[in-house]
């Protein structure tokens, strides 16, 4: 194998798990928002049922 190849062969590699770790972050963000968003959504207004859900 030439040294090019090799080269190359370690960026690819790079980018398929730079790839995933972005699919993941994705994936988590958009769960942590949408369960931040339906708990403001059940508590409109802030009182001690609403502290007791965040924590």
């Amino acid at each position: 194998m030439s040294f090019f190849k090799r080269l190359k062969s370690k960026f690819v590699k790079e980018e398929e798990t730079t790839d995933k770790y972005k699919e993941g972050m994705t994936k988590t963000r958009q769960s942590f928002t949408s369960k931040i968003n339906d708990l403001i959504a059940r508590y409109r207004l802030v009182d001690e049922d609403f502290f007791e859900e965040l924590e």
